[in-house]
């Protein structure tokens, strides 16, 4: 079968190659392994951001990838353009969803061929035009229960899809020692953006300092579009001694360490799917600290297996970082409960988002 699949995330363009997210890029490639014909569209920029770690030209995908122009607008009917016109010579269309290109959904569904979705974010998400796009489509998988739900009220093929993470079951940490300690490593990995709360988190850190609370080193490891912002304001509350920027990291060994080396992990966010880094702090026995927004709260439980902050709260994360300080004993519990949690995620015998889509096709 001949699948179209227009993902919500630009191609980046580096020396070597063309490159798009690890997971996205895995998921592709599995599908052709499965049989499918395998062609991803999408725009792009030039960038050498370390998370976008897969290279499209080592792989069999097929490859669409359009330049952007003087002009956003004319960027996107020219990709609309193009768009039309692969619809109409593909079997089916994947749409990674919330995303710019919905309308060729609806041409999907004038020209009668099927269409799937991928929920992956919450803007939008119970929208009456994304109601409709659920109803009509031939299946929706989503990152969350909660988007799940959303789906199969509106009359969708809702399911909730196995985590394209690159850990599982065989990485589970059980062993691991929640005791008092002089000195303590906290984490935060992913994006360094503005909306992924890291200001608040620079404000709170810089608070607990004022207050001579200072017995731990925070490891951010991660790049983005405000990384140099983001910089600046560390240096500017004078953070230096107690913050360590490290930079992307996509090596799966040395991620592993992060969490391992980690008392705890901070997810200030303002808005997602569901991240793939809490699964990864659940994975290794992390304790948690995070917002409660978009899929978040479906699987997150406070003060069962994780503590919850407030978005865009600066003293909602310094009295949970407190909390932990004061009693980090305590997290024993919380990351046992977690660890059950992911457990019920990711069974070995719980088929890929890739076969599992692949099997609704067949």
């Amino acid at each position: 079968m001949k699948i179209l699949l227009i993902v919500n995330n630009v191609f980046y363009k580096k020396r070597d190659g063309l490159y798009t997210f690890r997971a996205i890029g895995e998921f592709a490639n599995e599908l052709v392994e499965l049989g499918h014909t395998v062609e991803m569209f999408q725009t792009t920029i030039e960038n050498e951001d370390k998370f976008h770690d897969f290279n499209l030209n080592d792989s069999p995908i097929r490859i669409t990838a359009l330049g952007r122009s003087f002009s956003k607008t004319f960027t996107y009917i020219y990709a609309y353009f193009i768009g039309f016109y692969k619809v109409m010579r593909s079997d089916f269309l994947y749409l990674y969803y919330p995303t710019n290109y919905h309308f060729l959904a609806l041409l999907s569904i004038i020209l009668r061929k099927k269409y799937g979705l991928n929920v992956r974010g919450q803007a939008g998400v119970d929208s009456k035009i994304s109601r409709f796009l659920y109803k009509n489509a031939h299946v929706v998988f989503t990152v969350s229960p909660n988007f799940t739900e959303i789906v199969n009220q509106a009359g969708g093929n809702g399911l909730t899809q196995r985590p394209g993470i690159s850990f599982n079951s065989d990485d589970i940490v059980y062993n691991r020692s929640y005791i008092s300690k002089k000195r303590y490593r906290f984490l935060y990995l992913g994006r360094l953006d503005k909306e992924k709360g890291l200001l608040e988190l620079l404000e709170a850190i810089h608070s607990l300092k004022v207050q001579g609370i200072d017995n731990f080193k925070f490891d951010i490891v991660g790049d983005g579009y405000h990384e140099v912002e983001i910089k600046q304001k560390s240096k500017q509350l004078k953070l230096d001694d107690l913050i360590q920027f490290h930079g992307g990291v996509t090596d799966l060994s040395q991620l592993k360490t992060y969490y391992i080396n980690s008392d705890l992990f901070v997810l200030p966010t303002y808005h997602e799917g569901f991240p793939r880094t809490l699964y990864e702090a659940m994975i290794f026995g992390v304790p948690i600290i995070t917002t409660f927004v978009g899929g978040i709260p479906s699987l997150m439980k406070d003060k069962f297996n994780c503590l919850k902050i407030t978005p865009k709260s600066s003293n909602s994360i310094e009295t949970a970082i407190k909390s932990v300080l004061l009693s980090y004993q305590d997290m024993e519990i919380l990351t046992k409960n977690a660890t059950s949690t992911v457990e019920r995620i990711i069974y070995k015998d719980r088929p890929s988002h890739a076969k599992e889509l692949s099997s609704i096709l067949n």
